[in-house]
């Protein structure tokens, strides 16, 4: 269960193994132990994994199923809700998540000149 959270969080964090172990002052051998079960963090690398990833011990231990919050981003959050209750927001993100920086910045110019067509 632990190996998987971690890897869920870090992940979710958009955090390689190598971000992850500097910013714990760990080699990425150690904290990939920790991500492929291999070993178990002692009690204090424990809390410091989850403070980073702004979860509880209990959420990366398996105590607490539900998903923690996206790194405490208020309006990223709002965003995802969005994302779950409407389809055409849904289908949008599924375009757009293979599509390139150069692809997405042009979509945004799309969208923004469509919407200051209609303030006209």
């Amino acid at each position: 269960m632990l190996s998987g959270r971690l890897r869920e969080c870090r992940e979710r964090c958009a955090m390689t193994q190598n971000e992850a172990a500097g910013r714990l002052g760990i080699t990425r051998q150690a904290y990939n132990n920790y991500e492929v079960g291999r070993r178990v963090p002692p009690a204090a690398m424990l809390s410091r994994l989850a403070a980073m990833y702004k979860v509880s011990t209990d959420y990366l231990l398996g105590r607490e199923t539900a998903p923690p919050p996206v790194n405490g981003d208020d309006e990223l959050t709002g965003l995802l809700e969005e994302l779950k209750s409407r389809d055409d927001m849904r289908m949008l993100f599924k375009l757009a998540r293979n599509a390139t920086r150069e692809d997405v910045l042009t979509a945004i110019r799309i969208i923004e000149a469509l919407r200051s067509r209609q303030g006209d």
